[in-house]
């Protein structure tokens, strides 16, 4: 569930600041923000706007205050040459929100390519795997959130007790209330149990996306992938990157886990044997963040009581601790 639509009287002072001449109706409204609001330029245009071609940018619009643009452009430029992902071209202030001009990568969203369960190929895991292992190339000293810098300015504790705190902590709130008594008490045993899982995990701390899904990723023509949105990056351990690609329909795609395990460790990433029941259990984190959020729709909150509870059954036996 993305962010409430923006009002007219509010996105037409935007759009005559960063694209003058350009009407309302010659943007098209993209799905997919979490909490940001994006529009494709028309191809049909005709005309050019200042340093970008017609038809060739997005606006991206975020929410007040919010200064989430600049992480997304030191990134854009921080990782240019290491794998694709769209140029900021132009960036403003519109009163009390910032607005960028983002190069469009043309391409098939992922999710729209895996309506069709044959496009699940060795290859297209292969390709993931790739894209994953040059970003998860990045290392850092610390766990932490990154400031427009990409400076460390928030640790977060992986150990297994800071994980199994973060849980209790989640659960005493609305996302407990969500989730239900049974489902509370079975996720908070099963961190108890198996939180030192994760620091099992090789090679970390690393540049992570946060949000790496089919969502975020832009097949193109040439078979490369673009990743977009990157307002959730961090430094943490590559296995939540891989939790979250491995969400439906991925989860049960073997063709493409197989190659993206190729791919990965062909990109010098490494993955313990059992990294897709690790991927699992990690992904548990996300949905209780899910479930937590007081704006969490009901059909979110459904799906993150099923995912956690598959979870639970999948990863209580043989989880590595």
């Amino acid at each position: 569930m993305g962010p409430p639509p923006l009002a007219r009287e509010e996105l037409e002072p935007i759009v005559a600041a960063l694209l003058p001449g350009v009407a309302l109706e010659e943007l098209r409204p993209l799905s997919g923000g979490f909490r940001n609001h994006n529009f494709a330029l028309c191809r049909s245009l005709g005309r050019s706007v200042p340093g970008v071609a017609a038809g060739a940018c997005l606006l991206r619009v975020y929410p007040p205050g919010d200064r989430g643009v600049f992480k997304e452009q030191r990134l854009a430029q921080f990782l240019r040459g290491a794998l694709r992902t769209p140029e900021y071209l132009r960036v403003e202030r519109a009163g009390e929100r910032w607005v960028a001009l983002r190069a469009f990568d043309e391409g098939q969203p992922l999710h729209e390519l895996l309506l069709d369960p044959a496009r699940a190929t060795f290859a297209l895991g292969v390709t993931l795997g790739e894209t994953l292992g040059r970003l998860h190339g990045f290392r850092f000293e610390r766990h932490g959130e990154l400031d427009d810098d990409l400076q460390l300015v928030r640790p977060y504790d992986l150990t297994a007790a800071g994980l199994l705190e973060y849980v209790r902590g989640q659960l005493a709130g609305v996302g407990g209330e969500r989730l239900g008594p049974e489902l509370c008490a079975g996720l908070r045993e099963l961190w108890q149990r198996r939180g030192r899982a994760l620091e099992t995990w090789p090679d970390q701390p690393r540049l992570i996306h946060a949000d790496f899904g089919p969502t975020n990723l832009i097949l193109r023509e040439d078979g490369t992938l673009s990743v977009i949105d990157w307002e959730f990056a961090c430094s943490n351990s590559p296995v939540f990157d891989l939790g979250n690609l491995l969400r439906p329909p991925l989860e049960s795609a073997a063709d493409v886990q197989r190659g993206l395990a190729a791919g990965y460790e062909s990109a010098g990433g490494h993955l313990p044997e059992d990294w897709q029941k690790l991927a699992r259990f990690a992904d548990t984190l996300a949905w209780l963040q899910f479930l937590a959020r007081p704006d969490c729709h009901e059909l979110v909150a459904a799906d993150a009581r099923e995912r956690i509870e598959s979870a639970i059954g999948a990863c209580r036996d043989g989880l590595g601790a």
